[in-house]
C-alpha cells in the first residue's frame, strides 16, 4: 500500500507590537501569543532565549504544525507613505526623504503598486529577522510578509479573525505577487527574457523594427548620393601625421563597467542548506563588511555548494571580502559573474564546514 502523503501545514501570523495571532489550515481559532515581559521593547527583541522559549511552549500547546508561514504586519509595527500621482524620479526622490525619517538602525523597505496606488513601506528589519528566525528554529518556513493594506485590498478588514484568515490562505498566490522580501518587479527589458519581452510588447517591437526599415534606407540612399570627393595625397608624405592609436591600457578604462559603493549594492542571501537561520547569520557578517541592502530567504531546492553570483557592478575590492566571508563559512564555495541579474550579489548557501 503507497504511503500517505505528507501534508504542508499553511500558518498565517499577524505581527503587531506586542502579541502574535495565529491561524492554520486546520483549525478554526486564531491564538493570541502576547509577547512575556522583558522580551520585547520598542519592537525590538530585547531577550531572545525568554521569546524563544516562550513561543515555542505555546505553539505546541496550541498543536500548531510546523509549515509555511505567512507574516501580516500590522500597521502598528511598520511605516508607510502614499506617493500618487508623481514621476517616477520625483517618486524615488520623495521615497528616500521618507526613509531617511525613519527611526531604525536597520529598514527593509518596498514600493507597492496596487491599482493606482503607489506606497512605500518600511519597517525594522531587525524586529521582522528576529521573529523570522524563531519561527525557523521551530521548523517553520517564512514563505511571505506582507503589510495589512495589501489583505485590505481583497476584502480582509482590519481585525484579524478566522474569517479573515481564512481569506488570506484563499489569496496565497496574490500575497506572494506583493511579498515584501522581494524587490518591487522591475519593467520588463530585451536583456532578460527577450521572447517574454516581444510577446508582451508587440505594438513597441513593430515600431522599432518600422524605425530600423527607415533608417536602413536612409543611411543607403544619402550613401549612394555622397559625391566622389577623393583628393590625392600630398607628396610630402613625412608632413602628415599619423591618427594616434589609443594605449591598451586607456582603451579598455574607457569600455569598463562603472562599479558602485557598498552601501549601493543589492544583494540577496537564500538558505540552501537544512540548517535553519543560516542565511540572517550571513546577512549579519555581510552587513559588517559595510553591506547595507540585504534580502533574505529560502531556496526552493538544497544546495551542496555554496553558489556566489556577481554582478559587473562590484569591484573586485569588495568581492574579495565577501569572498573571505563565505569561504571561512562554507566547505566549497562556487562563483560566477552574471552580466543580467535581478541582484548585485546573489548567495545560496550550501553546506558549512
Amino acid at each position: 500500500m503507497a504511503g500517505k502523503k505528507s501534508e504542508i501545514y499553511l500558518t498565517v501570523v499577524n505581527v503587531d507590537r506586542d502579541k502574535l495571532s495565529m491561524c492554520d489550515t486546520r483549525s478554526a481559532a486564531t491564538p493570541v501569543f502576547t509577547f512575556p515581559p522583558g522580551s520585547v521593547r520598542d519592537l525590538e527583541v530585547i531577550n531572545h532565549d525568554l521569546l524563544a522559549s516562550e513561543l515555542k511552549k505555546f505553539i505546541t500547546g496550541n498543536n500548531i504544525a510546523p509549515g509555511q508561514v505567512i507574516f501580516l504586519l500590522s500597521p502598528n509595527i511598520y511605516y508607510d507613505k502614499d506617493l500618487p500621482n508623481l514621476s517616477d524620479s520625483e517618486r524615488e526622490s520623495e521615497s528616500q526623504k521618507f526613509l531617511d525619517t525613519i527611526p531604525f538602525a536597520s529598514v527593509s523597505s518596498r514600493m507597492f503598486h496596487l491599482g493606482n496606488n503607489y506606497q512605500i513601506v518600511a519597517i525594522n528589519r531587525d524586529y521582522y529577522e528576529s521573529l523570522r528566525g524563531l519561527f525557523e528554529q521551530l521548523g517553520f518556513s517564512v514563505m511571505a510578509a506582507v503589510p495589512n493594506f495589501v489583505v485590505n485590498s481583497f476584502g480582509v478588514k482590519d481585525n484579524f479573525d478566522i474569517e479573515a484568515c481564512r481569506l488570506i490562505l484563499k489569496k496565497s498566490d496574490f500575497i506572494l505577487q506583493n511579498n515584501f522580501l522581494t524587490p518591487s518587479k522591475p519593467p520588463p527589458t530585451l536583456g532578460e527574457d527577450p521572447r517574454k519581452f516581444l510577446n508582451n510588447n508587440p505594438v513597441m517591437v513593430a515600431i522599432l523594427c518600422g524605425l530600423l526599415i527607415i533608417g536602413t534606407g536612409t543611411v543607403a540612399f544619402l550613401t549612394l548620393r555622397r559625391p566622389n570627393n577623393t583628393r590625392k595625397l600630398p607628396t610630402q608624405v613625412s608632413q602628415v601625421r599619423p591618427t594616434a592609436v589609443p594605449e591598451p591600457e586607456v582603451a579598455a578604462s574607457q569600455s569598463a563597467v562603472v562599479t558602485v559603493d557598498k552601501k549601493d549594492l543589492t544583494v540577496q542571501v537564500l538558505n540552501g542548506s537544512d540548517l535553519p537561520g543560516l542565511a540572517g547569520k550571513i546577512q549579519k557578517q555581510l552587513e559588517e563588511i559595510g553591506l547595507v541592502e540585504i534580502k533574505t530567504g529560502n531556496s526552493s531546492e538544497s544546495a551542496k555548494n555554496t553558489l556566489v553570483t556577481y554582478s559587473p557592478r562590484v569591484s573586485q575590492e569588495i568581492r574579495d571580502l565577501i569572498d573571505t566571508e563565505i569561504r571561512e563559512t562554507f566547505a566549497a564555495v562556487t562563483v560566477r559573474d552574471e552580466p543580467v541579474t535581478g541582484f548585485d550579489v546573489a548567495i545560496v548557501t550550501g553546506e558549512i564546514k
